[in-house]
């Protein structure tokens, strides 16, 4: 599940990324959550929700904020669970080490 304010831009960015190898994921195997307001804690959120992996992209409600380890791949309920903190579509080409700090968080979920 990928958790954030997700555009149709950032979600083609998505679809590209979660198709390629060595993910290989088809649309229907991975979906969008937009968080609201008043979310519950975060590991009430992630032990409850139907998913066994999730990558929160960009901003998160505040009462998550504390919670994340920043682009670190955490074990959370015995789920995995990956904060990153801008969106795939705001990376420039100078943000390579960005982009390949993503890329490796995503690797090693799979």
């Amino acid at each position: 599940v990928v958790v954030g304010q997700i555009s149709e831009l950032e979600k083609t960015r998505l679809n590209l990324i979660f198709s390629a190898p060595p993910m290989l994921l088809a649309a229907q195997n991975w979906s969008i959550y937009e968080p609201k307001d008043d979310e519950p804690l975060l590991t009430e959120f992630v032990q409850h929700a139907g998913a066994n992996k999730f990558i929160f992209l960009g901003q998160q409600p505040p009462i998550w904020q504390s919670d994340f380890q920043v682009t670190e791949l955490v074990q959370m309920e015995e789920k995995s669970v990956y904060f990153f903190p801008r969106l795939i579509s705001t990376l420039t080409d100078s943000e390579k080490s960005l982009k390949l700090v993503f890329w490796n968080a995503l690797k090693s979920m799979i």
